[in-house]
């Protein structure tokens, strides 16, 4: 998105570069389930799980709006700008996790 904003990228390989984005963002969702899954303490899961997937319905409903606002004021890369900005946000907030090690099963 950082390349498409910069205007790195040429007009007409944007759509396949979209299209990895959007390949990119569907194959991350089982691994982003899990990640909740697996940082939530005991007996807590319900309650992340509807706080993370609230977050994801409110930033759908108003991002679309911001976006377009920033359309109508003739800065269409300050969509991808924030696009890049806030997928740098979400990897940090998933890198600064604690590590889980698995439990070892002893038979």
């Amino acid at each position: 998105m950082f390349c498409i904003a910069l205007g790195a990228i040429p007009a007409g390989a944007v759509p396949v570069f979209l299209g990895l984005a959007g390949y990119s963002i569907g194959a991350t969702g089982p691994s982003r389930d899990l990640i909740v899954r697996s940082s939530t303490p005991p007996g807590a899961t319900g309650r992340v799980y509807g706080f993370v997937y609230s977050g994801f319905d409110v930033g759908g409903f108003l991002m679309p709006v911001f976006y377009g606002w920033l359309m109508d004021h003739s800065l269409p890369q300050g969509v991808f700008y924030l696009s890049a900005g806030f997928t740098l946000l979400a990897m940090g907030t998933v890198l600064q996790l604690p590590g889980r090690r698995p439990a070892i099963q002893r038979t």
